[in-house]
């Protein structure tokens, strides 16, 4: 009923949402091999504590 009147803007949003967590994810990566490129050995925790707002986004 409402959602077969708007179905351009249903079918926006489902394109959309699944983009609004790329940058967040990016973000993450790129602090993971910060970490790793900074630490002369390997450093899991840090790692870890890097991806997890890559992962909660």
């Amino acid at each position: 009923m409402g959602l077969q009147h708007n179905p351009p803007i249903l079918d926006t949003a489902v394109t959309v949402t699944p983009l609004l967590g790329l940058p967040g994810a990016i973000v993450g990566m790129v602090e993971s091999f910060n970490v790793l490129g900074t630490s002369r050995t390997a450093n899991p925790n840090g790692v870890a504590r890097a991806l997890v707002p890559a992962t909660l986004h």
